[in-house]
Protein backbone atom coordinates (compact mmCIF):
# COMPACT_ATOMS: atom_id res chain seq x y z
CA UNK A 1 0.00 0.00 0.00
CA UNK A 2 2.88 2.41 0.76
CA UNK A 3 4.34 1.99 -2.75
CA UNK A 4 0.91 2.66 -4.23
CA UNK A 5 0.61 5.91 -2.28
CA UNK A 6 4.19 6.94 -3.02
CA UNK A 7 3.99 6.51 -6.78
CA UNK A 8 0.60 8.22 -6.93
CA UNK A 9 1.84 11.06 -4.74
CA UNK A 10 4.97 11.54 -6.86
CA UNK A 11 2.87 11.75 -10.05
CA UNK A 12 0.62 14.36 -8.41
CA UNK A 13 3.57 16.41 -7.14
CA UNK A 14 5.35 16.36 -10.51
CA UNK A 15 2.10 17.12 -12.32
CA UNK A 16 1.83 20.28 -10.27
CA UNK A 17 5.44 21.14 -11.06
CA UNK A 18 6.48 21.14 -7.40
CA UNK A 19 10.03 20.06 -6.57
CA UNK A 20 10.96 17.97 -3.55
CA UNK A 21 12.61 21.04 -2.05
CA UNK A 22 9.56 23.24 -2.57
CA UNK A 23 7.32 20.62 -1.03
CA UNK A 24 9.69 20.07 1.88
CA UNK A 25 9.79 23.78 2.66
CA UNK A 26 6.02 24.09 2.21
CA UNK A 27 5.12 21.28 4.59
CA UNK A 28 8.07 21.37 6.97
CA UNK A 29 9.62 18.01 6.03
CA UNK A 30 13.10 17.06 4.93
CA UNK A 31 13.41 16.02 1.30
CA UNK A 32 14.95 12.58 2.08
CA UNK A 33 11.77 11.70 4.02
CA UNK A 34 9.57 12.71 1.06
CA UNK A 35 11.84 10.76 -1.32
CA UNK A 36 11.49 7.64 0.85
CA UNK A 37 7.71 7.99 0.86
CA UNK A 38 7.55 8.45 -2.91
CA UNK A 39 9.70 5.37 -3.48
CA UNK A 40 7.78 3.16 -1.04
CA UNK A 41 10.58 2.95 1.51
CA UNK A 42 8.69 4.74 4.32
CA UNK A 43 4.97 4.99 5.04
CA UNK A 44 3.56 8.51 5.13
CA UNK A 45 2.59 9.81 8.54
CA UNK A 46 -0.85 11.25 9.18
CA UNK A 47 0.81 14.64 9.75
CA UNK A 48 2.59 14.40 6.37
CA UNK A 49 -0.62 13.48 4.54
CA UNK A 50 -2.52 16.34 6.18
CA UNK A 51 0.21 18.89 5.42
CA UNK A 52 0.66 17.83 1.80
CA UNK A 53 -3.09 17.76 1.20
CA UNK A 54 -3.23 21.35 2.38
CA UNK A 55 -0.15 22.45 0.43
CA UNK A 56 -1.06 20.71 -2.85
CA UNK A 57 -4.85 21.06 -2.39
CA UNK A 58 -5.41 17.30 -2.54
CA UNK A 59 -8.57 15.42 -1.64
CA UNK A 60 -7.91 14.20 1.92
CA UNK A 61 -10.09 11.11 1.64
CA UNK A 62 -8.34 10.01 -1.52
CA UNK A 63 -4.88 10.57 -0.04
CA UNK A 64 -5.69 8.70 3.16
CA UNK A 65 -7.30 5.89 1.17
CA UNK A 66 -4.27 5.52 -1.08
CA UNK A 67 -2.04 5.45 2.00
CA UNK A 68 -4.16 2.64 3.45
CA UNK A 69 -5.21 4.73 6.41
CA UNK A 70 -8.99 4.63 5.88
CA UNK A 71 -11.48 2.06 7.07
CA UNK A 72 -12.49 -0.26 4.18
CA UNK A 73 -16.03 1.13 3.99
CA UNK A 74 -14.65 4.59 3.24
CA UNK A 75 -12.03 3.28 0.82
CA UNK A 76 -14.76 1.71 -1.37
CA UNK A 77 -15.71 5.19 -2.58
CA UNK A 78 -12.56 5.36 -4.69
CA UNK A 79 -13.20 2.14 -6.59
CA UNK A 80 -16.26 3.77 -8.22
CA UNK A 81 -14.80 7.24 -8.64
CA UNK A 82 -13.36 6.77 -12.18
CA UNK A 83 -16.77 5.55 -13.39
CA UNK A 84 -18.56 8.52 -11.83
CA UNK A 85 -16.05 11.00 -13.24
CA UNK A 86 -16.45 9.45 -16.70
CA UNK A 87 -20.22 9.83 -16.46
CA UNK A 88 -19.82 13.43 -15.33
CA UNK A 89 -17.52 14.26 -18.25
CA UNK A 90 -19.93 12.65 -20.71
CA UNK A 91 -22.82 14.67 -19.26
CA UNK A 92 -20.95 17.98 -19.62
CA UNK A 93 -20.94 17.63 -23.43
CA UNK A 94 -24.62 18.57 -23.39
CA UNK A 95 -24.25 21.64 -21.19
CA UNK A 96 -23.97 25.23 -22.37
CA UNK A 97 -21.40 27.65 -20.92
CA UNK A 98 -23.79 29.04 -18.29
CA UNK A 99 -24.68 25.54 -17.09
CA UNK A 100 -21.00 24.59 -16.93
CA UNK A 101 -20.25 27.68 -14.83
CA UNK A 102 -23.05 26.73 -12.42
CA UNK A 103 -21.64 23.19 -12.19
CA UNK A 104 -18.13 24.52 -11.49
CA UNK A 105 -19.40 26.87 -8.77
CA UNK A 106 -21.46 24.11 -7.17
CA UNK A 107 -18.48 21.76 -7.22
CA UNK A 108 -16.17 24.36 -5.69
CA UNK A 109 -18.75 25.17 -3.04
CA UNK A 110 -19.31 21.50 -2.21
CA UNK A 111 -15.55 20.94 -1.98
CA UNK A 112 -15.36 23.70 0.62
CA UNK A 113 -18.19 22.02 2.53
CA UNK A 114 -20.83 24.64 1.92
CA UNK A 115 -23.20 22.67 -0.32
CA UNK A 116 -24.41 23.67 -3.76
CA UNK A 117 -25.28 27.38 -4.15
CA UNK A 118 -28.48 26.74 -6.13
CA UNK A 119 -29.68 24.18 -3.61
CA UNK A 120 -29.12 26.62 -0.75
CA UNK A 121 -31.19 29.26 -2.48
CA UNK A 122 -33.98 26.78 -3.13
CA UNK A 123 -33.57 26.69 -6.92
CA UNK A 124 -34.22 23.24 -8.38
CA UNK A 125 -31.97 23.80 -11.43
Amino acid sequence: MTQHFGSWFRRVRLGRDVSLGQLGRGVGCKTPYIYRIEHGKSPPSVKFIEATCEFLELDRLEAFSRAGKLPPEQAVRFSTRPILLGRLLAATDRLNDKQLEILVRATESARKGRGAPAARRGHPN
